[in-house]
């Protein structure tokens, strides 16, 4: 135990210079740029991240085709990007009835028809996204509805087991089950099966799935939000003062200057942007969605 321990505490402590800093940081001034409706200056940089990453995330990958789309800048490198979405879970049905994409040339729709067809899932873990979304469900069930009102007893109980199997399910398969492993899942782009798995698992007493994200992080297999989103939970449960602001930016705090400074040096240590500059890109109405997550 002491070891994991030691071994945890140098982990966290690696955050501040994990090698994939830039990746995100260059993501920053990208979304930065379309906040500013400057979406030329954003699509160079996208397709620079795109082109220099094997992996990038999904949302990143997805604003950029949004972009190319919206510019008319549709070429072979975007098809290349749609045809990672797919191979990342992003089902054809999908991409017909998005109101951007389906803007798209028949002609060309009919080759992405047939890439969807060789390449659809092919980075996907498509067994162990099974698990993590019956999981989800599950998970959701619970949460939604008429059961919020009677969350108790036996419900708790199966919630607690829900989470324990996950955990389980993490174990097994060596680490962190983000969307390097199972591609995206959950409902709409706007959730991840996993992410919500982890943040919901409020009996985590030992933490263990902290340990896990510890490394995902260092590892580029969870996104910073994510990450930010599921560490701040754990602290806001236990009524402790968060370390990267993720209640404050969605209204449940009042921002206050000193602490303000304090929670950006936090956001920064992991390639995160600034309260500001993430309220902004929530607030965005230009028509293209940047948050995906948290």
């Amino acid at each position: 135990m002491k070891q994991l321990i030691i071994f945890t505490f140098f982990v966290v402590n690696q955050l501040f210079a994990f090698s994939n800093c830039d990746y995100y940081l260059q993501i920053n001034k990208a979304e930065k740029f379309v906040v500013e409706q400057k979406l030329d200056s954003a699509k160079i940089i996208y397709d620079l991240v795109f082109v220099s990453y094997s992996d990038p995330f999904f949302k990143d990958v997805y604003v950029s085709v949004i972009i190319d789309v919206t510019l008319n800048k549709y070429n072979g490198l975007t098809r290349e990007k749609v045809v990672f979405l797919f191979k990342k879970g992003y089902t054809f049905n999908r991409f017909k009835r998005n109101s951007v994409l389906k803007t798209i040339p028949e002609n060309e729709k009919d080759v992405l028809k047939l890439a969807y067809k060789e390449y659809g899932d092919a980075l996907v873990d498509v067994e162990l996204r099974t698990k993590v979304n019956r999981l989800y469900q599950e998970d959701q069930k619970i949460r939604g509805g008429v059961y919020r009102f009677l969350f108790s007893g036996s419900l708790v109980k199966k919630d607690s087991l829900i989470h324990e199997e996950y955990v389980q399910l993490t174990k097994n398969n060596g680490g962190y089950i983000g969307e390097k492993v199972i591609g995206i899942t959950g409902y709409s782009l706007a959730s991840s099966a996993s992410y919500i798995l982890a943040l919901h698992y409020d009996t985590d007493s030992t933490d263990q799935i902290g340990y896990y994200i510890d490394i995902a992080l260092n590892e580029f297999q969870i996104h910073p939000l994510y990450y930010a989103g599921i560490k701040d939970r754990r602290l806001y449960q236990k009524q402790r003062k968060e370390n990267f602001g993720t209640s404050i930016i969605w209204g449940r705090e009042m921002l206050i200057d000193e602490k303000t400074n304090e929670i950006n040096l936090s956001r920064t240590r992991i390639c995160l942007d600034s309260l500001e500059d993430h309220q902004l890109k929530i607030r965005n109405r230009n028509g293209i969605h940047l948050i995906y997550m948290n």
